[in-house]
């Protein structure tokens, strides 16, 4: 979570008000690709699950370390990592060496110059109830 975060706002000029068909149709995919992986726990789909084209390239211009970030996160262990929200954190969802993660994420950043710190955090195994 970087220390200095930007206004929603802001970062909602930087994604186009109307996507491209075929990137629209890409996220739709992992979508049901994030379901899939879900339901059948099936890890080794997350990483592309959460591949995105709607938000993340427009706002890779105003967090330039969003893509090495991502790319370290990954190659630490996570099973996949992404933009969370719009004031320029990455997420990442790992199973194993969270530490390791986390810290790959948090030097990354700072070699682009944005410290932040990291919120390791349980995922809660009960899904909905009715």
């Amino acid at each position: 979570m970087p220390d200095e975060v930007s206004p929603t706002h802001e970062a909602r000029r930087l994604v186009p008000r109307r996507p491209l068909r075929e990137d629209a149709v890409f996220n739709l995919g992992r979508v049901a690709e994030w379901v899939l992986a879900c339901a059948h726990r099936d890890r080794s789909l997350l990483r592309s699950a959460m591949d995105d084209r709607l938000h993340q390239p427009g706002r890779a211009r105003a967090y330039p370390y969003l893509d090495d970030t991502i790319a370290a996160a990954e190659q630490a262990g996570a099973l996949g990592a992404a933009l969370s929200g719009a004031g320029g954190s990455v997420i990442a969802i790992a199973d194993r060496d969270l530490r390791r993660v986390g810290d790959a994420m948090l030097r990354s950043a700072a070699h682009h110059r944005r410290p932040g710190r990291i919120l390791i955090l349980n995922a809660v195994a009960r899904g909905p109830r009715l």
